[in-house]
């Protein structure tokens, strides 16, 4: 790291930590399942914005920036109005550092389209098709339709005028798992929300077309390429929850498996790609979490917590959690004595799960930070590399604003980019994990 980035210090920090973006500059990465350090290392990508206190409008724009972490310098920047307020505007690497992907929007403001930018010296090319998660190698984004996902879930996808959201009962034979060549820019579709649907039966979706609509919302490519991971979301009329569906297929869009049904899904969230690219790791509920005891010990402790006293709900308390892809439905693999929360990631070397958590979750302090975890996968022993600050500064409605750490490995496994608000200010940070992997008891 330059010496233009100041050390910084957190509390219960056991790693060093620097702050990349500026002390004054409302910034944050993208998501705990893509690195925005570039593939040799030497640069960082993210989103800065001009304003964190209000919902953004669909024709509000926001910059999009590269560093050079070996000088300090800023290389690159471009404004976008295809961005919203947890992942920004998608900006992933592609092959090398000479290719930045992200999202603009269209003249008419209907829609966006994908971006493969050379940072290095200002050019760009436009995709047909838009960026979500882009493989490994850079070659390839997948995603589903970035103008529907705001339906599901604020935060994830593009704000456009209401009259430009697709919409659709049931689910569409023309829309849904899309994917765009970064380098002949071209997009198909490759898996409709039709076909999922077919392959995996409606009867045992329990899914009525009458009832609601289907919706595809992550999207995430295995370490190989070889396969994804998809989250599909089904809102029946007049209900606030949806029901979350865990799927997996090939690149090709073949080979469709259910991982996870609604059912089984419980209070479940976050699911992430091992480096194996056959494991998922997420967090999990050991036992069913619905019943009438369930929903009176909830409501109980949602009472507690408006009256001031923290109790934490046994039926919502979760486990990090392995599911074997290769299996229709298989039965977790839970991690002893490890308590889920946050966004987790395997390292690379298997070994260790790296996670955060909501202020809210059970693991939190309870003072508005969030621990950065570091989890020993076989015997559930865990340090904390950090308390970091993430109350945002503005009350927001919807907490789309909300500050998620959504900590990712660099591709060495040596670094760990995250994001906090110290000072109620959003920003993006780097850990450096190379002692901490460098001690005997790190390698048992």
């Amino acid at each position: 790291m330059h010496s233009s980035f100041a050390p910084f210090a957190f509390a219960g920090q056991t790693v060093p930590v620097w702050r990349v973006s500026g002390p004054k500059q409302k910034a944050f990465h993208r998501f705990f399942d893509t690195s925005p350090i570039s593939p040799t290392g030497r640069y960082i990508a993210f989103l800065e914005t001009d304003f964190d206190d209000r919902l953004p409008d669909p024709t509000d724009t926001a910059h999009i920036v590269v560093l050079d972490l070996t000088t300090g310098s800023e290389i690159y920047r471009t404004r976008t109005a295809a961005w919203d307020t947890q992942l920004g505007a998608q900006i992933q690497w592609g092959m090398s550092d000479a290719t930045l992907a992200f999202n603009r929007k269209t003249a008419k403001g209907d829609r966006a389209y994908g971006i493969a930018a050379n940072p290095l010296v200002g050019s760009e090319q436009t995709l047909n098709g838009q960026i979500y998660m882009v493989s490994h190698n850079g070659a390839l984004s997948a995603s589903f339709r970035l103008e529907t996902l705001p339906r599901v879930q604020a935060g994830y996808g593009v704000i456009v005028a209401p009259e430009h959201i697709p919409r659709w009962r049931g689910w569409p034979k023309d829309d849904g798992l899309w994917i765009t060549d970064l380098e002949t820019g071209q997009a198909r579709l490759i898996l409709s929300l039709d076909e999922i649907v077919r392959q995996i039966g409606k009867v045992r979706l329990e899914l009525d077309p009458s009832k609601g609509y289907l919706s595809g919302f992550h999207v995430k490519w295995s370490p190989d390429g070889a396969r994804l991971l998809l989250l599909l979301r089904w809102r029946e009329d007049g209900a606030r929850q949806t029901r979350n569906y865990l799927v997996s297929c090939d690149a090709s869009g073949a080979n469709v498996k259910l991982v996870v049904h609604a059912q089984n899904w419980g209070f479940g969230h976050h699911p992430n790609w091992c480096p194996d690219s056959r494991h998922v790791v997420m967090n999990l509920g050991r036992s069913g979490s619905g019943g009438l005891l369930g929903k009176i010990d909830r409501a109980f402790a949602a009472g507690l917590r408006r009256a001031g006293v923290a109790y934490h709900s046994p039926s919502k308390r979760l486990s990090l959690a392995f599911l074997d892809t290769d299996i229709e439905e298989p039965s977790p693999q839970f991690i002893p004595e490890a308590q889920g929360s946050g966004h987790p990631s395997l390292h690379p070397n298997g070994k260790f799960v790296l996670t955060d958590a909501y202020p809210s979750e059970p693991v939190a302090a309870g003072d508005g930070t969030a621990p950065l975890r570091w989890i020993n996968r076989k015997t559930g022993q865990e340090r904390i590399l950090a308390h970091v600050p993430v109350l945002p500064p503005h009350r927001v409605a919807g907490n789309a604003w909300r500050v998620d750490p959504h900590p990712v490995f660099d591709r060495s496994g040596t670094k760990v980019v995250f994001n906090a608000a110290p000072d109620g200010i959003r920003g993006v940070f780097v850990a450096d994990l190379s002692n901490l992997l460098g001690k005997a008891e790190t390698r048992d």
